[in-house]
């Protein structure tokens, strides 16, 4: 799979690496514990790769790279009862014969006016069980910022005729917007507040 357009130059050496590892396979998610970044978190840096990334393949499989590289405007925050986690994304799928697949879930929509069940509308959050620990509350001694766990997958909150969000959806005191983001390359994506009970398995410390 062509990533970029050939008339457009990579701008740095992390995009490339990135591109290349994505060439011609199905992407996946590496548990790989990542070695210490040798520069600080960079937002605007991570916006200037977004800007490049064409497909929705592409951003699905960037939102699933990165994710463990935490964002230090949530690793601040301080818990006080219950874990903030990042929901990894089910990526689409290129099969041998170059058939996509996108995961699709669909919820049901209420009927305006009343309660009855209303026409099945795809759901924009397209959450994996798996999720990535950002921070946890003081008394917590097993679970780390980082590792990946298994979890609960979040339901769908729908509201008429549109999902508005999902179960334990947060985002931080400064994201203003009445409803939580729905495209992975928003600062703010995938972010839940959940109860202990909800986590299930460590899979990657």
């Amino acid at each position: 799979m062509e990533i970029l357009k050939s008339n457009q130059k990579l701008k740095n050496e992390t995009l490339q690496d990135f591109i290349e590892s994505k060439k011609d396979k199905p992407t996946t998610v590496s548990f790989q514990t990542p070695i210490q970044p040798s520069k600080p978190y960079d937002w605007l840096e991570k916006e200037n790769i977004i800007k490049q990334l064409e497909s929705d393949t592409e951003k699905k499989a960037w939102y699933n790279q990165q994710i463990r590289d935490l964002d230090p405007l949530y690793t601040v925050l301080n818990p006080i009862d219950g874990y903030i986690i990042r929901m990894f994304i089910r990526e689409n799928i290129t099969t041998s014969s170059g058939l996509l697949i996108k995961p699709e879930e669909k919820v049901q929509s209420i009927r305006p006016g009343s309660h009855t069940p209303g026409d099945l509308i795809t759901n924009p959050y397209e959450f994996s069980s798996l999720a990535v620990i950002v921070c946890t509350p003081d008394y917590e001694q097993k679970l780390k910022p980082g590792m990946v766990v298994q979890v609960i997958r979040p339901k769908a909150e729908v509201l008429g005729q549109e999902v508005v969000g999902y179960e334990f959806g947060y985002a931080h005191p400064e994201y203003l917007l009445p409803e939580l983001p729905k495209v992975c390359t928003d600062r703010h994506y995938g972010y839940c507040l959940v109860p202990y009970q909800r986590i299930k398995v460590i899979v990657n410390a």
